[in-house]
């Protein structure tokens, strides 16, 4: 059960113990992104379901993920709205940016948007679809730690890129689908290809600011992913 560290690691909950070093994450890391993505899907899903049909819907799903990452994955899209809105005046600002604990312009903006789209999109998705949206969400992380490579002095760069490899991503990928298939297929099929897509973006972004992957850009894939994955579902005639 060595992946239930991974649990101590991206979520509040009290599941497993603390990992006492960054390969006991990584090597589990195909098993136990998938498995948070589950538990997080699932109860989100049921807050969705309690409150289908009522305008606070949205809201609560969105306060209910916040609270099961104790917004760490959030922090790390608004210091990515940072670092982008420092690099554009100054190539050197973008990693001060990242550590400055003020929330600047780019922060705000993106934060903004990243929450207004969330609670829209996941006002009018079906409730069954949480579960591909957030296993597909953390199977972002997945892709990217395996092509790219730590920011230095990144020590959540690090944890993942070190140990995740291709063998890893295709492991997790085949879970990540198991798992989301029985709920919906078109869910699943559309979170993979949105996950994709996120995944080149963030390593992009993240090689042309601060020169290689840390952790604000892993947890932002996670929140790039999941509201890119909800707004594409809830355009669709359900």
């Amino acid at each position: 059960m060595e992946f239930l560290k991974v649990f101590r690691f991206l979520t509040v909950l009290p599941i497993g113990e603390h990992p006492k070093s960054p390969r006991e994450i990584g090597e589990q890391a195909w098993l136990g992104l998938p498995a948070v993505g589950l538990v997080s899907g699932l109860l989100a899903g049921i807050v969705a379901w309690a409150f289908v049909g009522t305008p606070v819907r949205g809201c609560l799903v969105v306060l209910t993920l916040l609270a099961l990452e104790g917004a760490q994955h959030f922090d790390g899209i608004v210091d990515v709205g940072d670092a982008l809105m420092a690099g554009v005046t100054s190539k050197e600002g973008t990693a001060k940016a990242m550590r400055d604990p003020r929330v600047g312009v780019g922060g705000l903006a993106v934060g903004s948007m990243t929450l207004f789209l969330a609670v829209t999109s996941f006002g009018w998705v079906p409730f069954e679809v949480l579960v591909p949206i957030e296993v597909f969400s953390r199977f972002t992380v997945l892709s990217i730690a395996a092509v790219g490579e730590p920011a230095p002095t990144s020590y959540s760069g690090r944890v993942f890129t070190e140990y995740v490899d291709a063998e890893q991503v295709l492991l997790g990928g085949l879970l990540s689908t198991v798992v989301s298939l029985p709920f919906s297929p078109v869910a699943t099929l559309t979170c993979a290809v949105c996950s994709a897509v996120v995944a080149w973006a963030c390593l992009e972004a993240a090689r042309r600011t601060v020169r290689g992957v840390n952790g604000d850009f892993l947890g932002a894939s996670i929140w790039a992913s999941r509201v890119l994955n909800a707004v594409c579902l809830s355009s669709l005639p359900w």
